[in-house]
C-alpha cells in the first residue's frame, strides 16, 4: 500500500493536489445543499399535497352540502301533493272509529294511485299496517334522531313532510315521505310517493356530479365514493357487497368520524369523510360517507422526479465546478509548472537554462533564488572538478603505495611463515630426538633417573602438544572453509578411540552435520581438556539431539568444574583457571574448539553439568548446522 500511495503521490501534479483539494470542500458543501434543498422541496411538497388534499376533500364536501340544499327544496315541492292525499287517508280513519282492522288502506290507495303506499306506525314506532307488505314489521326504534322525530309528530297534529330517500327494505326504490299524526293520537299516519323517473328529474342536483367536477382539481385523487346511511352508493349503480356496507356502517355513519386506511397492495390510500347533512325538522337522516382514494404511486412518482431533477442539478454544477476548478487551478500553478521544468532541465545537467519567472512575487523570488543557486553550483562544481584532478592524482599514487606495500606484506608474510615452518619442523625433529632418547633412558633405568626420565618425556610431550596446537591454529586462521556433510558418529567415535584409557560413553545418533576434516580436534580437544583437568577417574558423558533444525552435542564430565565468573572467559585465547590442576598449559585447547565451531557458523557454551553446582562437573554444548545429506 505504501508503495501504491507514493507512486500515486508522485504521478499527481500540484494542480491535481488543488483541484482535488477543492472538489473534496466543495462537494460535501454542495451535497449538503442538494440533499436540504430536496429535503426542503419534499416537506413543501407534502405540505401542498395535504392542503390540496384538504382543500379538494372541503370543496366536495361543501359542493355536496349545496346539493343537499337543493334536494331539500326539490323534495318540498312534492308536499302540496303529499297533503291533498292525507285528506282520504284521514277521512277514512276516523270513519274507521280508529280501528286499523276496518281501515281498507288498499282502496285509499286505489284512490290515490298506483305511486302512493300508505303506513300505520304504532307508539312503539313499528309499521303495523300498510300497502307495501315488505315494510310491515319494520321498527324504527334502533335509529335514535328517527324516533325522537316520531315521538315530536305524537305530540303534534299537523302535516310533517320528510325528504326524497330511499327505502328501507326496497332499496330501488327512492320514494317521497310525508306523516300526520292521526285524529285520536293513537298512530301516525304515513304515506310515501313512488318518483319513477326521480334520477331523470335531479340529473343537475347529483352529489356524485358534484363530487366529479371537483375531483379535477387533485391529480392525486383516483377516485370518490359516496354511501348513504345504509352502505349504499349514492348517485349511481350500488356495487357495494356486504362486508364493505358493514365496515362504512359500522366505521364511519354509526360513529360520525372520519377514519384513514393503507392499501399497500394496490399502493393507495383511502380517507373516509362523514358528512352530517341531518336535519332534526326532518325524520329522514341524508348524511353520506365520502370514501377519497388517493395515488400513492403518483406522489412517489412526483417526488422522484424531484429527486432525479437535482441529482441532474448536482452532476451538471459538479461538471461546471470541476471545469472551473481546472482552468482557475491550472492558471495559478502555471509558474509552479514552468519552475518544475525549468529545474528539472537544470537537474538533467542543463545549467545555463534559464528560469522562466512569471507569477506573483513569491515566485519571482524564488526564480532568482534558483538562479543564484545555480550560479553557485556551477561554481562549485568548477572547485570539485580542479579537486577531483587533484584526487585522482593523490589516488594514483596512493595505490602505488600500497600496490608496493601490499607485495612487500605479502612478501614478509610468506618468509615469516618460512621460518615458522622451519623452526616448527626443525623443533618437532628435535622434540622427536629428545623423545626417543628419554624414552630410552627411561626403559633402560631405574630410581631417580627413572623418575627425572619420566619428567623429561612429559615436557617433551607438551612441547610437542604446543607445536601441534600452533600449527592447527595457524590452518584454521589461514584457510578458507569448505564446509560439507560430515557423520557426527564417525567423528566422535573416532575421537574416543584415541582415549583408550578413558571412560566415555557415546550412543549412536545418526546425525549428519556441516563441516570439515578438522570437527575431530573439536572433540579431541574437550575431551582432552575434560582429562587434564578430572584426572585418572574422568568420565565423560556425550549426548546429541536435534533443536529447531540445528544439532545440539553436549559433552559433560565429573571433573572440577568452571567457576561461574570464569564461564565467560573460558574459549578465551590462554586463559587458565587459577587452582583446577598441577597440569601445565597454554590454554589453546578450548580457544581452538571455539574458533573451529564459529567457522562452521556455531556457537559453543559452558553450564554446570548438575544446576548450580559447579564443583560437580563440567558442560560443554555445541550447536552445529544440521545437513540433510548422508554422503561425506
Amino acid at each position: 500500500m505504501k508503495i501504491k500511495g507514493g507512486k500515486l503521490k508522485e504521478n499527481l501534479s500540484f494542480s491535481s493536489y488543488i483541484l482535488i483539494v477543492c472538489i473534496l470542500i466543495v462537494v460535501p458543501v454542495l451535497f449538503y445543499i442538494c440533499v436540504s434543498d430536496y429535503s426542503v422541496l419534499k416537506d413543501n411538497f407534502y405540505e401542498n399535497y395535504n392542503q390540496l388534499q384538504n382543500n379538494t376533500e372541503e370543496s366536495i364536501i361543501e359542493s355536496i352540502k349545496i346539493v343537499n340544499t337543493g334536494l331539500g327544496i326539490y323534495d318540498e315541492t312534492f308536499d302540496d301533493r303529499m297533503k291533498y292525499a292525507f285528506v282520504p287517508f284521514i277521512e277514512a280513519y276516523n270513519n274507521s272509529g280508529g280501528d286499523p282492522k276496518r281501515l281498507d288502506l288498499y282502496s285509499i290507495k286505489e284512490k290515490l294511485g298506483p305511486e302512493y303506499d300508505l303506513y300505520l306506525i304504532d307508539r312503539n314506532h313499528t309499521i303495523w299496517y300498510s300497502t307495501k307488505e315488505l315494510d310491515i314489521g319494520l321498527n324504527f326504534s334502533k335509529n335514535k334522531d328517527f324516533s325522537e322525530h316520531l315521538d315530536k309528530i305524537f305530540l303534534s297534529d299537523a302535516y310533517k313532510g320528510d325528504k326524497i330517500v330511499r327505502s328501507v327494505r326496497d332499496t330501488a326504490t327512492i320514494s317521497k315521505y310525508a306523516y300526520y299524526p292521526s285524529p285520536d293520537g293513537k298512530y301516525i299516519l304515513e304515506i310515501s310517493f313512488d318518483i319513477k323517473d326521480y334520477r331523470e328529474k335531479r340529473d343537475l342536483l347529483q352529489f356524485k356530479t358534484a363530487a366529479d367536477t371537483m375531483m379535477n382539481m387533485n391529480p392525486y385523487l383516483m377516485s370518490v365514493k359516496i354511501y348513504d346511511i345504509y352502505g349504499v352508493t349514492v348517485d349511481e349503480p350500488n356495487v357495494v357487497d356486504n362486508p364493505t356496507k358493514k365496515f362504512i356502517i359500522e366505521n364511519i355513519i354509526e360513529k360520525k368520524s372520519d377514519l384513514t386506511i393503507n392499501n399497500p397492495k394496490d399502493n393507495t390510500v383511502t380517507r373516509y369523510r362523514y358528512v352530517d347533512l341531518y336535519t332534526p325538522d326532518l325524520g329522514t337522516d341524508t348524511s353520506v360517507a365520502i370514501a377519497f382514494t388517493y395515488s400513492n404511486a403518483a406522489i412517489e412518482k412526483e417526488l422522484t422526479k424531484i429527486l432525479f431533477s437535482k441529482v441532474i442539478s448536482f452532476l451538471l454544477f459538479m461538471i461546471l465546478l470541476a471545469s472551473v476548478f481546472y482552468i482557475a487551478t491550472d492558471i495559478v500553478t502555471r509558474p509552479v509548472k514552468n519552475l518544475v521544468e525549468d529545474v528539472d532541465d537544470i537537474g538533467r545537467g542543463n545549467l545555463d537554462h534559464k528560469i522562466r519567472v512569471s507569477g506573483g512575487k513569491e515566485f519571482i523570488k524564488l526564480g532568482k533564488s534558483i538562479e543564484n543557486m545555480v550560479e553557485r553550483l556551477k561554481s562549485t562544481i568548477d572547485d570539485l572538478k580542479e579537486s577531483e584532478a587533484t584526487i585522482i592524482k593523490y589516488n594514483e599514487e596512493l595505490e602505488e603505495i600500497i600496490h608496493k606495500r601490499t607485495k612487500d606484506l605479502k612478501e614478509a608474510n610468506n618468509e615469516a611463515n618460512f621460518y615458522i615452518d622451519m623452526m616448527t619442523h626443525d623443533i618437532n625433529n628435535a622434540n622427536m630426538a629428545a623423545f626417543g632418547y628419554a624414552q630410552f633412558i627411561n626403559d633402560s633405568s631405574e630410581g631417580n633417573i627413572k623418575e627425572l626420565s619420566e619428567k623429561l618425556i612429559s615436557s617433551i610431550s607438551h612441547s610437542i602438544d604446543i607445536i601441534s596446537n600452533v600449527s592447527l591454529i595457524r590452518t584454521i586462521h589461514n584457510k578458507d572453509v569448505s564446509l560439507r556433510p560430515v557423520s557426527l558418529d564417525d567423528t566422535i567415535k573416532k575421537e574416543i578411540a584415541h582415549f583408550p584409557d578413558m571412560n566415555i560413553n557415546y550412543n549412536d545418533s545418526g546425525f549428519y552435520v556441516m563441516a570439515d576434516k578438522l570437527l575431530g580436534e573439536v572433540f579431541s580437544n574437550i575431551i582432552g581438556n575434560s582429562k587434564k583437568y578430572a584426572g585418572p577417574d574422568c568420565k565423560i558423558e556425550i549426548k546429541a539431539e536435534e533443536k529447531d533444525g540445528d544439532i545440539i552435542v553436549c559433552i559433560d564430565d565429573n571433573g572440577p568444574g568452571i567457576s561461574d565468573g570464569a564461564k565467560d572467559n573460558a574459549f578465551d585465547r590462554f586463559f587458565r583457571e587459577d587452582g583446577k590442576s598441577g597440569e601445565t598449559g597454554k590454554g589453546l585447547g578450548l580457544y581452538i574448539v571455539k574458533s573451529l565451531v564459529e567457522k562452521y557458523g556455531g556457537i559453543v557454551s559452558t553450564t554446570d553439568r548438575i544446576p548450580d553446582m559447579p564443583e560437580k562437573g563440567l558442560r560443554i554444548c555445541i550447536t552445529l548446522k544440521k545437513s540433510d545429506e548422508n554422503s561425506e
